[in-house]
Parts: C-alpha cells; sequence; structure tokens
C-alpha cells in the first residue's frame, strides 16, 4: 500500500510538472510571435556580417519615395548550390521589405504555365542559365531563370542572379535603387589616349557606366565638366597642351586618379622597362614621386609554371613576387574590408616627401616580407623566383602602392610667364584632392577578372573623390573568398614541384573526406552528449521524487472503527 500510494503521489507531481511546462512553453512561444511583430532583431555571426542590411541599404529603403516592385524569378527544382542562392536572394529582400515598409515589395512570379514563365522573363531581360542537373541518376542539362526585375516610377531595372554575383548581391540591389531614386547619375572624366583600348577594359566600363556618367577626354581641350577624373595611365609623354589642360584641370579643383605604371613588362617576356614620361615630372612637382622600381612580395597571386612530372608536362601555380596581392588599409574608407587587391608589377610610392602643406595617406601596403628590384632593366624571369633563394631575401618592411594626396598643389606652370599671364590660368589650388596608384593594370580585364576587388578599390576611390561613401560599407560587404591553396602550402615548406604535384592530389582527396565525415560525426558527437545530459537529469528527478516522504493510511480495526 506503501508503494502503491508513492507511485500515486509521484505521478500526479510528475502530471503537474508537465502541463505546467506545456503552458509556460506556450504562453512564452505566444508572447515571443506578439512581440516579433513591432519588434525585429537578428543574430548575424558570418564574417562580415553578410545576412544583415548594411546601415546604408536600409537607410536607402526606408527613404523611398514611391514603391518599388521586384518581379522575382526563380525556376523550380533548382540544383543544390543553386537552392542555396535562392534561398540567400529571397531572404535578403525579405530584409528590404522589412526596413522599406510598404514601400518595397516583392512578388514570385507565378509558374504555372512554363511558356508563359519563361516569355516574361525574355521581356524583363532575365535570361536563361544552363546547367547540369541530376535527375533519375543521369546528369541532364536544363534551362533555368533566376533573377529580380525592379520598377519604380516607370523606371526599371534587373539582375541575373549567378554563382559570381552571390557574394555582391546587397551591393547590386543597393546599386540599383541607388540609380532609381537618383535624378542624375555623378560625372566623371576618363582619360583615353590613342592606345585606350574598351576591349580591355570591358569589366571597368561596365561597372563605370553602371554608376556615373562617363564623359570620355583625350585632354586636347579644356576639361570642366567634372569634379573627378580617372586617368588610366600612359607609356609616353603627353603633348604640352595635354600637360597644360590636366594641369589646370587640378588647379581648378579637379580631383584625379592616378592609374600610372613607373614600370612596363610581361611574364611571357620575362623582362620589364622603366617609363619615361613627362607625366612624372609634373606628379613630382606636386609632391608625388612614383621610384623606377619594381616591388616584390612574398604574399603574391600564382602563375602557372610548366613542370616534368615523369614522361608527362604539368602545369603548376607557382608564387610570383613581382605580382603582389594587397589588404586594403583598415584605417582608409576606401581600402576598408577589402583583400586580395592585385599589383601588377607596381612600384614603390615615396610618402616622404617633406611637403608640409600635403596630407598623405597611404591606402595600399604590401606585407613585412617585401623586397625592391631596381632597373632601369628588370630580369622578370618566373623560374628565377622558383625556391627559397629569391624568397627567403624578401624581408623588406611594408612598401606604399596606393596613396590619397590632400592639400596644396602648385601648378607645373606657374614659373613660366608667357604661360601664367594667359587669361583664366590658375597658378594654386589649396583643396586639391589626388589618389595614386602605381599600376594601370589595375582595372584591366585579365586583372579584374582574377579579383573583383580591384574594381571595387577603384569604385571605392572614385566615390570618395566624390564626396559620397555611402556605397563603400557595401562593397565592402562581400562573402568572403578563403580557398584551400595546397600548392602555396606545400611551397611555403620547401616541398619541391615534383613532389607537390604528386601528393596534392592525395591532400586534397583527404580534405574532402574530412569535409564530408566531420559534419555528421559532431553531429553524433552532439547527440550522445544531450543523450546523456537527458538521463542524467531524468535520475536526479527520479532521485528526487524517491525522497519525498508519503503518509501512509490511517489503520482501521477489524470492526471497522478507526484505532485511535
Amino acid at each position: 500500500m506503501e508503494n502503491m500510494a508513492k507511485s500515486t503521489g509521484q505521478k500526479k507531481v510528475k502530471t503537474r510538472s508537465i502541463v505546467t511546462g506545456l503552458l509556460l512553453s506556450l504562453s512564452l512561444l505566444f508572447i515571443l510571435n506578439l512581440v516579433s511583430l513591432f519588434l525585429f532583431y537578428r543574430l548575424d555571426f558570418s564574417k562580415g556580417k553578410i545576412h544583415t542590411l548594411s546601415k546604408t541599404s536600409k537607410t536607402l529603403v526606408r527613404k523611398l519615395e514611391d514603391n518599388v516592385v521586384v518581379k522575382v524569378y526563380l525556376s523550380k527544382n533548382l540544383p543544390a548550390d543553386y537552392s542555396v542562392l535562392a534561398r540567400y536572394a529571397r531572404d535578403l529582400l525579405s530584409e528590404y521589405k522589412l526596413y522599406g515598409k510598404n514601400r518595397f515589395r516583392f512578388e514570385l512570379v507565378s509558374q504555372t504555365n512554363e511558356d508563359e514563365f519563361r516569355g516574361q522573363a525574355t521581356r524583363d531581360n532575365i535570361f536563361a542559365q544552363r546547367v547540369m542537373i541530376l535527375e533519375d541518376d543521369q546528369q541532364t542539362v536544363r534551362d533555368i531563370f533566376m533573377g529580380f526585375a525592379f520598377e519604380y516610377k516607370g523606371n526599371r531595372e534587373r539582375i541575373n542572379l549567378t554563382k559570381e554575383i552571390e557574394g555582391r548581391l546587397e551591393y547590386e540591389i543597393t546599386s540599383i535603387l541607388r540609380r532609381l531614386t537618383q535624378a542624375a547619375l555623378p560625372r566623371v572624366t576618363v582619360f583615353e589616349d590613342s592606345l585606350y583600348s574598351p576591349s580591355y577594359y570591358k569589366y571597368f566600363e561596365h561597372h563605370t557606366t553602371q554608376n556615373y556618367n562617363i564623359i570620355p577626354t583625350n585632354l586636347n581641350a579644356p576639361v570642366m565638366a567634372s569634379e573627378v577624373m580617372i586617368f588610366p595611365g600612359v607609356i609616353d609623354s603627353l603633348s604640352q597642351l595635354q600637360l597644360y589642360n590636366l594641369d589646370q584641370y587640378i588647379m581648378h579643383g579637379g580631383k584625379v586618379l592616378f592609374l600610372q605604371d613607373r614600370v612596363m613588362g610581361l611574364v611571357q617576356y620575362g623582362r620589364a622597362d622603366v617609363i619615361d614620361s613627362n607625366l612624372f615630372d609634373l606628379l613630382e612637382h606636386y609632391g608625388i614621386e612614383i621610384k623606377p622600381n619594381m616591388v616584390l612580395d612574398q604574399t603574391c597571386a600564382p602563375i602557372n609554371m610548366s613542370q616534368r612530372s615523369g614522361i608527362f608536362t604539368i602545369d603548376v601555380p607557382m608564387p610570383y613576387p613581382p605580382i603582389p596581392m594587397l589588404e586594403g588599409m583598415k584605417s582608409s574608407v576606401v581600402t576598408k574590408g577589402l583583400s586580395d587587391i592585385i599589383i601588377y608589377m607596381g612600384s614603390e610610392i615615396n610618402i616622404n616627401t617633406g611637403k608640409p602643406d600635403l596630407e598623405i595617406t597611404p591606402l595600399l601596403k604590401t606585407s613585412a616580407a617585401s623586397g625592391i628590384m631596381d632597373g632601369p632593366v628588370f630580369d622578370i624571369i618566373p623560374e628565377k623566383f622558383m625556391g627559397d633563394k629569391v624568397m627567403s631575401t624578401l624581408t623588406h618592411p611594408p612598401l606604399t602602392m596606393a596613396a590619397h594626396y590632400k592639400g596644396t598643389f602648385t601648378s607645373y606652370f606657374a614659373d613660366r610667364p608667357e604661360i601664367a599671364e594667359t587669361e583664366g590660368f590658375t597658378p594654386k589650388t589649396e583643396t586639391g584632392e589626388i589618389i595614386v596608384v602605381s599600376d594601370s593594370d589595375l582595372i584591366r580585364d585579365f586583372i579584374v577578372s582574377a579579383s573583383g576587388a580591384n574594381m571595387m578599390f577603384v569604385l571605392n576611390a572614385i566615390d570618395y573623390l566624390l564626396k559620397d561613401v555611402s556605397l563603400n560599407e557595401v562593397r565592402s560587404r562581400t562573402i568572403p573568398n578563403s580557398p584551400l591553396d595546397i600548392t602555396r602550402w606545400l611551397y611555403r615548406r620547401n616541398i619541391d614541384a615534383q613532389t607537390t604535384a604528386s601528393i596534392e592530389p592525395r591532400i586534397r582527396q583527404f580534405v574532402k573526406l574530412v569535409n564530408l565525415l566531420l559534419p555528421s560525426l559532431l553531429l553524433v558527437v552532439m547527440g550522445l552528449v544531450m543523450l546523456f545530459r537527458l538521463r542524467k537529469s531524468r535520475r536526479a528527478i527520479q532521485a528526487g521524487y524517491n525522497d519525498i516522504p508519503v503518509e501512509a493510511p490511517p489503520e482501521t480495526s477489524n470492526n471497522g472503527d478507526e484505532q485511535l
């Protein structure tokens, strides 16, 4: 009887605990849902906070004057990696909708009729992407549509979602909203001499025309139509007229982004030479010196080198110090958050000019394992940099390869009376601003295609000179690229090329297996730990119930009367 009464008491206590806990959980869930209707907050632990809108994007979408409607085109049965991109894109649009209130909305385009869906996508300039899909254990090719079509006050823009755009999707959306809401794009001049070929600058022209009203000039006439000029470099001297118009553009308050080589060469030729131009005389007059040398860095881009492996010849990527990969200065809004900026055979910029009226800020520096190669002729044969012989000599402190100059500039022609006395001549500016990068290849297609950070840096620099840095933060908010560079890892451990070629596939396979099995193993371990803790908790509760005293029922006599 005593055991039965104790069991009955334990069941009642347990039932009351379960009911109480259930009611409390339901109440808490109801309150949280009620609060979430009025308050929103997201915990984002990703690197760079890429899943949370930046302040710039929030401010822009909050200030919409009219409705923005976004039509979302997403095909059915997307491949796994494209499904992840589609989910990320929908989440990002939901963020814009949240902060845009009633001014921003998006809708999924119906796919009830496949032909109508395709036709509507084509009319909105959303193109088909051909991808490989696994169906019924077979690889099939299918066309998919992924994109956004924006409409605002009768103006239209669109984004085609591709794997390449995934890391900068917020930047693309915010850029479109900015273009749709601006009355006019800022005007930017681009110097184009006889050697400028648009076929080399497709990425550059695409991005600049999307963000600015581009005005080309050859400097044979005065330039007064814009606040900023992009100068993509020369390999020879300018005419006196060109030099004068460039000088007076700066004296009248124009700001210039100079992308100018001091050394010109190509890897395949194995040689580089110093450029001789009167442009450097102009820059040195302003207090800007690009030294006639070549900067080397252990942190550099790789190039493919042919190596013998038995009877075969294979291409092995090897580090090439004349092509440094730089990380932006965190102290500057132009370069903060940018990394892997490629400089193709650049030179050192001397920032110790001794001009007190100039404020000089370094923007790009090499690593602490750098070096300098002096000219005038440079031997850059790739084989020269193989092995540890040259690398071990790269111990120079960081070298400046891009800098911002602000302050007083005196005209290059101020001491020439025949020019200084002409009408409209301006001898000095006290509010001059110039950004110099010792590499004109920075914006060429073969470099920009290898590192999108180069184009982001140039756009940031232009916006900084325009005094509009609203998009600079958004551009740096990209999905971090952290590739597993096994070749470089082996090279730093002094493994020769032939051994690298033989063991790299095995290391790569091992890493794949670890990435495949480790997450599952961690889940199993976590499950076992939680199970152990749950059982331990249950035993502790059971022990507590067993210690609860249970009163025995009163004893009765044989005739049914209670015993006193």
